[in-house]
């Protein structure tokens, strides 16, 4: 059985855009990703969640592109990932709905989310958002104890320098630098 809902939560290496939801109800006053309903019996959420990144944000997204995450089954709502470039610009074609399109950093989102200042299925689900979408490198570090076994990044002291984080960020999974 197809679900009644889609969410599609856009970002990139540094965080992600959401929208004010300005549309009276429930969630109004929220900060939401995009969200709309599957309408169509033969329409897939897939197919529904390309829709709705067309008509809420103006992108034009490859189905390939829109990877599922989970379902929210408490709105019966399939979640979808979408990455982008980071100068991607998101236009606000929904003005009496929602606001602009905003950027917000992975600290600043976790912070709404414990503020509960976003729609439910972000407050609920936050770590099977988080956890796919977030880069490994800037996702919770790991116990000082832990720190001190890791001679790869040792410093002599038992402790990981500046430059040697930023260097295991700077390179992807692949073991390739993006410098």
């Amino acid at each position: 059985m197809k679900p009644k809902f889609i969410m599609v939560v856009i970002y990139d290496e540094q965080g992600m855009r959401m929208s004010y939801r300005l549309k009276r109800g429930s969630m109004q006053h929220l900060w939401q990703s995009v969200c709309g309903s599957v309408e169509d019996y033969d329409e897939s959420s897939r197919h529904a969640a390309a829709r709705e990144d067309l008509e809420e944000t103006g992108l034009e997204v490859i189905l390939g592109d829109l990877q599922y995450l989970f379902n929210d089954p408490e709105y019966d709502c399939d979640v979808y990932k979408l990455k982008v470039h980071p100068r991607t610009e998101l236009d606000r074609t929904e003005p009496t709905k929602q606001g602009e399109w905003e950027y917000f950093s992975w600290d600043a989102y976790e912070k709404m989310v414990r503020d509960r200042r976003t729609t439910p299925t972000h407050i609920t689900h936050y770590n099977q958002i988080i956890t796919p979408i977030k880069p490994k490198c800037l996702q919770k570090a790991p116990k000082q104890r832990e720190l001190r076994n890791q001679s790869k990044y040792s410093n002599g002291q038992g402790r990981r320098s500046l430059w040697s984080i930023r260097q295991n960020c700077a390179t992807t999974d692949s073991g390739k630098s993006l410098n």
